[in-house]
């Protein structure tokens, strides 16, 4: 996709989630200040609480923070550095066994369905106090597609390519933020339906 991009001229900026925290940046401003994007794994004190390495992550996030104090470049710095501990094993030696990853498999499935329900006001709650000046947030992370108004915020989640929901797009023109469904026609997608516009103020 990046060759593709690159072959048409585009620049492709890449904002690294917790899956890939040491890949691209954290997170890009737009419009002023107006604008956030980011992977949105931020909004969770342990990235993913449905997995057991989520109070482990958290731990570690915490220990950064104390150590560096805890603002907004602060808060992504920490999550990177603890979704890096989490991806390059450091949490393996509390990997659970065989019986007790079935002991976990119900209760994984609810932080699931609660971190759907959730994610709207954690992202939110946490701009209110980590990123006031954001109009929209566009995020991703809970594979959950969907646009939520939050007081004097919009949340904007780009779903995924699978289970549970269609992606989206988001086109950024000026002062205009619009959402599209991803449309996929023999192997190819291309921008589909309106889902909302909405104007930077």
């Amino acid at each position: 996709m990046i060759d593709l991009a690159t072959q048409d001229g585009l620049k492709v900026i890449l904002v690294c989630g917790n899956h890939d925290p040491e890949y691209g940046v954290s997170h890009v401003w737009k419009h002023n200040k107006k604008i956030l994007i980011t992977h949105g794994h931020i909004a969770f004190p342990g990235v993913a609480p449905w997995s057991w390495r989520s109070k482990h992550i958290q731990k570690a996030r915490r220990g950064y923070l104390d150590s560096t104090g805890d603002g907004f470049e602060e808060q992504f710095s920490a999550t990177k550095k603890a979704s890096i501990d989490a991806a390059t094993g450091k949490f393996k030696s509390h990997t659970p066994s065989k019986f007790r990853y079935l002991c976990i498999a119900i209760p994984s499935a609810i932080h699931v369905l609660i971190g759907w329900l959730t994610f709207p006001t954690r992202i939110h709650n946490w701009a209110q106090k980590y990123a006031p000046s954001a109009q929209i947030i566009i995020t991703g992370h809970t594979h959950h597609a969907g646009i939520w108004k939050r007081g004097t915020q919009t949340i904007v989640n780009t779903g995924c390519f699978g289970f549970p929901s269609h992606p989206r797009a988001v086109v950024i023109e000026n002062e205009l933020v619009v959402v599209h469904k991803l449309r996929c026609n023999e192997g190819r997608y291309s921008l589909g339906k309106v889902c909302a516009s909405l104007n930077v103020r």
